[in-house]
């Protein structure tokens, strides 16, 4: 496990019985912004940072994406393509029905049922059957032998099924279900209703969620009564809001107040890095590409010495220290090292201006050409895009930056608006084969594969070793097998890898925080802090 660096050692953690007198309403201020409550509708980090207050998976994952139980107690290999698994006994839903395996299987139709981008069927592609033995047995047939069944099951939540829906048939379209819930009965909260240890009290799209501890809650009592989670995306708002008491815990503070809430007792800090990896997507399937000018309709996206050029005229390091504040590590592999597959042979590409000149030459854009950045508006893609533009001005690429709001940004991508645009992949299952997939996967090859490939890229080599192992079930030979797909993406320079974040928090003293690698701001990881006696 990838050890989390941070201030908070010493601090104990503990529940909050016998501290009434300090407040057990928690104010978050985040930097991600929803766009809905609905689990099914869009896999983005804000959507799943949200999931995990309500809504609860049949299994997690821990840092070192091994899985673990949730609502399935235990689970076993019946054959290479069956699955059972014992569910969690004693569980319920926020109104109050009993969780059984029939909600599994209905949960797994509404995942399918949606075909939008940012779909969460990929990840339920692979079942070719399901059925409850009894109330807390589950089975589950796969198409072929798939080892990634139990990470990618941590990724979706289980929703209630109606009480009068009948019986649910995988094989059929839309399992027999006539009509499924929309995204807009989750945003209302008519049907926004899981398991989680915390009930949904508001909901605005765009705005802040609004939780309250679920008292029947099978697990551990969660340390907070209320949780509000307010999305504010300029970091010098977010910030501000901190240091005028509005949130006790936000992530992300501004580098330039970062020094002072170090050195106020009032605060505490925490860092830790994160599966988040900043990328560059190049549009290299359309010729002319939309964005780019200057080249009488050739795309230069399409050669990968051009690709090869832009990674090589960013200064990584100096990004990481003078934008990020040295939140950052320079990364060759499409997810950071606490993750299966990664590839440590492979190093960051070193910034080389001549060299990147020499290949803007030898692809025949010596006096470069003019190309849209779009990225989302937030303060460290911004900022970040910013730098991007100034290095590649170097080598004659003429950036005009687009910072667009959260809801934009993906509905654009969804579109396929983009020459070039940055943005960021961190796949929870602690697998290195499912960023692959569906960022760089040729898209409409392979169920799941290249569902948010912005780019359109495909080679036809990296498909080869992502089918390969992900029907692979001996752990050494999938991982060989996804060292060999990173060594493809990177000499064909798929993408320019930037940096694998480092995020920061701050909150009050009175609260003992220990962050994740998910990047996440959850309250789960809050407790209140002892006081000194």
């Amino acid at each position: 496990m990838r050890m989390v660096s941070s201030i908070l050692s010493a601090l104990c953690f503990f529940g909050v019985a016998g501290l009434h007198a300090q407040s057990q309403d928690l104010k978050i201020g985040t930097a991600r912004t929803s766009t809905s409550a609905d689990p099914h509708f869009f896999l983005m980090n804000a959507n799943d940072e949200l999931r995990h207050y309500a809504f609860e998976s049949l299994v997690d994952v821990d840092e070192s994406g091994d899985p673990k139980p949730r609502l399935a107690a235990s689970w076993k290999l019946l054959d290479d393509k069956t699955w059972e698994f014992k569910l969690r006994d004693g569980v319920t839903f926020h109104d109050g029905r009993k969780f059984t395996a029939k909600d599994v299987i209905y949960s797994i139709c509404r995942v399918r049922a949606n075909v939008s981008a940012g779909s969460f069927a990929r990840y339920v592609s692979q079942v070719a059957g399901a059925n409850a033995t009894d109330p807390l047995t589950l089975v589950i047939r796969t198409r072929a032998p798939y080892p990634l069944l139990l990470p990618e099951f941590s990724l979706w939540a289980i929703v209630p099924a109606p009480e009068d829906v009948g019986d649910l048939d995988i094989a059929v379209d839309g399992c027999g279900v006539k009509s499924f819930p929309t995204n807009a009965d989750f945003d209302n909260l008519k049907f926004a209703i899981g398991t989680g240890s915390y009930a949904y009290t508001a909901y605005t799209v765009g705005g802040a969620a609004k939780f309250k501890r679920f008292d029947r809650y099978w697990g551990e009592r969660p340390a907070w009564e209320t949780v509000t989670i307010a999305p504010i995306e300029d970091a010098s708002v977010r910030t501000a809001a901190f240091l005028a008491g509005d949130y006790q815990l936000i992530q992300g503070p501004t580098p330039s107040a970062l020094t002072r809430i170090e050195q106020d007792a009032k605060y505490k800090t925490a860092n830790a890095p994160t599966y988040d990896v900043r990328y560059l997507m190049f549009d290299t399937a359309r010729e002319p590409s939309p964005q780019v000018t200057g080249t009488n309709g050739r795309n230069p996206f399409k050669d990968r010495r051009v690709r090869e050029a832009v990674s090589k005229a960013l200064n990584r390091p100096a990004i990481i220290e003078r934008v990020l504040n040295g939140k950052g590590v320079a990364i060759a592999n499409i997810q950071g090292p606490e993750t299966f597959g990664f590839n440590h042979a492979l190093k960051a590409v070193e910034f080389d201006i001549e060299g990147a000149r020499k290949l803007m030459a030898s692809a025949g854009y010596a006096e470069g050409f003019g190309v849209t950045l779009s990225v989302q508006l937030d303060t460290e893609a911004s900022r970040v895009g910013q730098a991007v533009a100034q290095m590649l001005a170097r080598i004659g690429i003429k950036v005009q930056l687009d910072s667009l709001p959260t809801s934009v940004f993906f509905q654009r991508r969804s579109t396929g608006d983009y020459s070039l645009y940055s943005y960021t992949v961190g796949a929870r299952t602690g697998e290195m084969g499912t960023s692959l997939r569906v960022l760089l996967g040729t898209p409409k090859t392979h169920p799941g594969f290249g569902n948010i490939n912005g780019g359109g890229y495909s080679n036809p080599d990296l498909d080869r070793l992502l089918v390969a192992a992900q029907a692979e079930m001996d752990d050494g030979k999938r991982r060989a097998l996804l060292e060999d797909a990173n060594r493809v993406m990177a000499e064909d320079h798929a993408l320019a890898l930037i940096y694998q974040r480092v995020d920061t928090w701050a909150f009050n003293s009175t609260i003992a925080y220990q962050p994740s690698i998910s990047g996440y701001t959850l309250a789960r990881d809050a407790r209140l802090a002892r006081r000194d006696r």
